[in-house]
């Protein structure tokens, strides 16, 4: 499965997905920027992987705290002009600063599919009692956020990498097939 680029970012699914995860995690401390940006990283991957298709085809980036969405701010500004949503600068319960986005209007989720909101929910709720340290740290294990420097794109197919060290068979398959030989056989693991 190769996620295709050439197919439109949907900016209003996008605002919506914002308003539903703002909504749904309005009760939950520790929630800011930090958390926001995990949820909807890990929910596009997710449905990319089990689905076929991200939710909205955000393109994501590499943040020092993390994989973060590329079009956030943006879309968030253009959410405030438009009385949809308010964000404020909060201190979290452990005292670090975040930014805090919190719905106005409520989400229209007539374009979602009953699955994508399972995977979304399903997703806040692995990260509710984390604080943005802990779920930052857990990004932190992604390879396409490993795999790239500050700034540069994530792209979606990473999500389908191994989050562990390649055995010795899988590195020299690796390294024949980089010398342009054909190898034997792919290893197992």
């Amino acid at each position: 499965m190769k996620f295709d680029p050439k197919k439109p970012f949907d900016r209003d699914k996008f605002k919506e997905l914002i308003l539903y995860i703002s909504d749904k995690c309005k009760a939950d401390p520790n929630f800011g920027d930090t958390k926001l940006n995990k949820i909807l990283y890990y929910s596009e991957m997710r449905c990319f992987v089990e689905l076929g298709k991200p939710i909205t085809g955000q393109k994501f980036q590499h943040l020092e705290h993390g994989p973060g969405s590329k079009p956030l701010l943006p879309v968030r500004e253009e959410m405030q002009r438009d009385g949809a949503c308010v964000v404020n600068k909060i201190r979290l319960p452990d005292g670090k600063p975040q930014t805090l986005t919190t719905a106005i209007k409520k989400p229209e989720l007539t374009d979602f599919s009953a699955q994508e909101i399972e995977i979304v929910d399903s997703v806040i709720r692995g990260f509710w009692w984390g604080n943005a340290d802990s779920v930052s740290d857990d990004s932190h294990d992604e390879p396409g956020w490993f795999m790239t420097d500050e700034r540069e794109e994530i792209p979606y197919e990473t999500f389908f990498f191994v989050k562990r060290p390649p055995t010795p068979g899988e590195t020299e398959y690796a390294l024949e097939l980089a010398a342009g030989r054909s190898p034997k056989m792919m290893p197992t693991a």
